[in-house]
């Protein structure tokens, strides 16, 4: 929970309160109340105009934003809580479902582009119940540079600053700010998102993992910093529902895995384990460059290096990698032994602030990562 000032409610209008980040009474204000209402009425009409009226949509939204820049595109549905808190520059673009929980300043500069079901928070509640049950709410603004590329179903939480030409993956939730001129993700692999991502279920057949590769490298090399939440126990939150809690630590990791894959008539995918490097990171660094972590060639089982959740995936795997058949469909990559002398053909490179697989991990957790490279 961030450091919320309490203002001083004797000298203070709640819209003044709310709008220098202080703890206010949500439904104290009976004028902010009707602003919401009519902004809700206004996505509404905005959300149901046909997409060919693109001239009606467009003068419609630019009413709903506080301001906006030349080529402005937003697809519906779109909703937003007041709507003249938002600011976007020129070029700017958003596919289905943004949501902005306007109650602060939320700005966008030029060329910025949110793939779907993103979603940007202003808006803070207590932990105290007693406070919260008593509609006690901040708020705190949200700043985006220019160049910026959002991928789907990513979450910006209240104060984040993020800079100039950033990437900020799919699926990940933003909790603090990001610097200029970085990916950020809550993973980054070789493969292909499957986007939109219109479900919870099976999260794994949303990712085509791996790509093709034949080489034998000695090792991957990268400089990596790690900030973990220091939380005695992880959370699972799909956006759908209420969150749970998850027992354990959380760690973030890195992994290699080289395999030989094959497909059946039936369009099932098989594979052999050829090559394995995966590292988790269990403490706080600063910036480590050019470190190198070992692949690990045939069976490792038996041998120091293997712990459990190195093992070969199967259909029972927790967190089994899927790719995609001749058919089109994403199915899971059977592994059915170890071959450390086979060719391989595919790879699959994995960088996760989190070990606990999709949906689960540690608000604040952190892996930065850069130049990464394979040693021969």
């Amino acid at each position: 929970m961030k450091n919320i000032p309490t203002g001083n409610n004797s000298k203070k209008s709640i819209r003044q309160q709310k709008d220098d980040g202080e703890w206010y009474e949500a439904l104290g204000d009976a004028k902010l109340i009707q602003e919401l209402h009519q902004c809700e009425d206004l996505c509404f009409e905005y959300n149901n105009i046909l997409p060919s009226k693109a001239t009606e949509r467009d003068a419609l939204i630019r009413r709903i934003l506080g301001e906006s820049g030349a080529d402005l595109n937003v697809h519906s549905p779109f909703h937003c809580d007041f709507g003249y808190n938002v600011k976007v520059g020129d070029h700017f673009f958003a596919n289905y479902n943004l949501t902005i929980l306007d109650e602060n300043l939320v700005t966008f500069g030029d060329h910025v582009f949110i793939g779907p079901n993103c979603s940007f928070y202003t808006a803070i509640h207590p932990l105290d119940i007693e406070s919260r049950n008593r509609n006690i709410e901040a708020a705190l603004p949200i700043h985006v540079g220019d160049n910026v590329w959002f991928g789907g179903n990513v979450t910006v939480l209240p104060g984040v600053t993020i800079g100039s030409n950033t990437t900020i993956g799919a699926g990940s939730v933003v909790t603090h700010d990001i610097p200029d001129d970085v990916v950020a993700a809550g993973s980054l692999f070789t493969g292909e998102l499957m986007e939109p991502v219109t479900s919870s279920k099976a999260p794994m057949t949303k990712m085509n993992a791996g790509i093709p590769f034949t080489g034998k490298p000695k090792a991957i090399k990268f400089d990596y910093r790690i900030h973990l939440s220091g939380a005695n126990s992880r959370i699972k939150e799909t956006g759908f529902g209420s969150a749970s809690t998850v027992g354990g630590k959380d760690e973030c990791e890195a992994l290699v895995l080289l395999q030989k894959r094959w497909e059946d008539k039936s369009g099932h995918i098989h594979a052999k384990r050829v090559g394995t490097m995966w590292h988790r990171f269990g403490s706080d660094t600063g910036w480590v460059n050019g470190a190198t972590f070992p692949i690990h060639y045939g069976n490792i089982v038996n041998t120091p290096y293997y712990r459990s959740f190195m093992q070969l995936q199967k259909t029972n795997s927790p967190r089994i990698y899927c790719a995609r058949n001749h058919k089109g469909k994403l199915v899971p990559i059977i592994e059915e032994g170890w071959d450390g002398e086979a060719t391989p053909t595919h790879i699959i490179i994995f960088f996760n602030s989190s070990h606990g697989g999709a949906y689960v991990g540690s608000p604040g957790n952190t892996m930065w990562v850069d130049n990464v490279k394979l040693e021969y």
